[in-house]
């Protein structure tokens, strides 16, 4: 269960060719008694606060390997680093579901 941004870990898995899948997990924020925030490390590859941020790890990690992360770097550029084994393209279509509710017509 879950989705995007804090409303929970989003638990998914891609097929990447007959039975074999890719599984990932958004990765938590974690509070910041400091700032009175959720935070995350985007490691400089998003500069602005958006819910549309996030990182997506491989949950059999321990050390919660980056499989793609999402960032917002200006008002109209964003960062999207990816690693093997998912692909640019995944990455892309995965990118594009951020915006999904603005580009909704209702």
């Amino acid at each position: 269960g879950g989705g995007w941004g804090g409303r929970g870990s989003m638990h998914t898995a891609w097929q990447k060719s007959k039975g074999d899948f890719v599984e990932v997990r958004t990765k938590k924020p974690k509070w910041n008694p400091r700032m009175e925030a959720w935070t995350m490390d985007f490691k400089g590859r998003a500069k602005l606060a958006s819910k549309k941020n996030f990182i997506l790890t491989d949950p059999d990690d321990e050390d919660e390997r980056v499989l793609m992360l999402f960032g917002k770097m200006t008002k109209n550029r964003w960062s999207l680093d990816y690693a093997p084994p998912l692909n640019p393209i995944e990455c892309l279509f995965v990118a594009v579901t951020a915006f999904s509710s603005k580009m909704a017509v209702t």
